[in-house]
């Protein structure tokens, strides 16, 4: 299976998934959505009926937290990281 995490740092990004998630999902595809916290997150999570993962993305370089999300989940097999940040914690395997 095909697994597919939306990664963004502010989860209003994720409207912009909208649509796609139900097409993909319809298709096998197992998606997954990353992003922070908050009432948006969760919004996106029951209206796209995928699980989500709240995750503080600070907009600035942080190296040493950027460490800590490598062992928060298992790797992707596809992502799709839409700023700088997401792309770090995309290739950190979340």
């Amino acid at each position: 299976m095909v697994r597919l995490v939306h990664v963004t740092t502010v989860p209003e990004s994720l409207t912009f998934f909208q649509g796609q998630v139900g097409y993909l999902k319809a298709r096998g595809v197992d998606v997954w959505a990353l992003s922070s916290p908050g009432e948006l997150l969760d919004q996106f999570a029951a209206r796209e009926g995928v699980p989500v993962h709240g995750l503080e993305m600070p907009r600035r370089l942080t190296p040493l937290r950027d460490l800590a999300t490598r062992s928060y989940c298992g790797p992707p097999s596809v992502g799709t990281p839409t700023t700088p940040t997401g792309a770090r914690a995309a290739a950190s395997g979340c």
